[in-house]
């Protein structure tokens, strides 16, 4: 007679068993939810049929669903933390391969910006030199006709190249030239509700495929308040309750929210009165 670690492995008929792929934390995580939802359901049943026992069954379920919903959704938030850890370390790869192409080729655009303004430079020279040289033959042309009262050479009119619309316009396209800065990467950072504690978005790289593995994972959380932020913001939903009742209005909360931010030590805070 077959073991049963045996007819576990091959299967009753002798068929090699099935394995099944056990469920990820976060199909496990949306079944319980699921689960959480229809359990509230059957709370508000057997509340509505003034039902006590259905209503306790369904609350020691709500209960141990929500405990493993928490437990299940610090796994998932877990695992995805370590996925986006994962792939950031993958782009970091892939951005170390590029910039030493990105850097070879900005040596060589440098390199082509400066031939350019050379080769500007010398078109715009060698413009003054016809000029000056078309100037200076109907400059001779005039004085020797004014001297000797002889007809003179045929001298079309030519203008100079300030006034030229080609040369105006090439100056404008040279003025109008921006050169990149290191404000392109500054880092954009929010406030919290209280406007206390800041944080970075990396809104400054939005669009890029180091952005998407960001925001799949989510921003940084907050750094923990210090002691004097909590009284600060004690401080500020006590003020906030006896301002509203004694003063009312929009003044009164911004007073009490500018004294709370001064306590705290946030620059522009405190209230200022006139």
């Amino acid at each position: 007679m077959a073991s049963k670690e045996i007819e576990n492995a091959v299967g009753r008929e002798g068929t090699p068993a099935r394995s099944v792929k056990p469920k990820s934390p976060l199909e496990l995580l949306q079944e319980k939810r699921a689960a959480l939802g229809a359990a509230h359901a059957l709370y508000n049943a057997g509340k509505a049929a003034r039902n006590e026992v259905g209503m306790g069954d369904a609350t020691r379920l709500i209960a141990s669903l929500t405990v493993l919903c928490f437990e299940l959704e610090a796994e998932v938030a877990g695992a995805r933390e370590q996925d986006a850890i994962q792939r950031a370390k993958e782009r970091v790869l892939g951005i170390s391969r590029a910039v030493g192409s990105v850097v070879a080729s900005t040596v060589e655009d440098r390199e082509r910006v400066l031939s350019a303004a050379r080769d500007f430079a010398e078109a715009v020279n060698r413009l003054n030199e016809r000029y000056q040289q078309y100037a200076g033959l109907a400059a001779e042309d005039a004085a020797l006709r004014d001297r000797f009262g002889i007809t003179g050479a045929k001298i079309p009119r030519v203008t100079s190249p300030d006034e030229t619309a080609n040369v105006i316009a090439a100056a404008r396209v040279v003025e109008a030239v921006a050169y990149a800065t290191d404000r392109i990467s500054r880092p954009q950072t929010e406030k919290d509700e209280h406007g206390i504690r800041e944080r970075r978005t990396y809104g400054e790289i939005g669009g890029t495929p180091a952005y998407a593995i960001i925001a799949s994972a989510g921003p940084k959380a907050w750094p923990p308040l210090s002691e004097r932020q909590q009284e600060s913001i004690a401080a500020l939903g006590r003020e906030k309750e006896a301002n509203s009742n004694l003063l009312g209005g929009e003044y009164a909360l911004e007073a009490t929210i500018a004294h709370a931010l001064g306590t705290a030590g946030v620059p522009g805070g405190d209230v200022h009165r006139g």
